[in-house]
């Protein structure tokens, strides 16, 4: 995947929805193949397609500006 591709997806979720600030929220990613869908407090937000399918690492991030904290943190396969 192209990095200008990657930065577009993790984006567009938190560009489009502004959410309510100093409380907690469910954050879920889902990828499929090449399909990738962000959840926010358990709504679909996003469905993106990507060129390929990924492998590898996972991570967090947000914008060095961000006040960010992240609880719970799992990541599960669909096997």
């Amino acid at each position: 995947m192209e990095v200008r591709e990657r930065q577009a997806f993790l984006c567009q979720l938190g560009a489009k929805h502004a959410e309510a600030t100093h409380q907690w929220h469910d954050l879920k990613v889902r990828i499929s193949g090449t399909k990738v869908q962000g959840y926010l407090d358990g709504k679909l937000y996003l469905e993106h397609t990507l060129a390929q399918p990924v492998s590898g690492r996972i991570g967090l991030w947000s914008k060095a500006d961000s006040h960010i904290y992240f609880s719970d943190y799992t990541v599960t396969t669909s096997n």
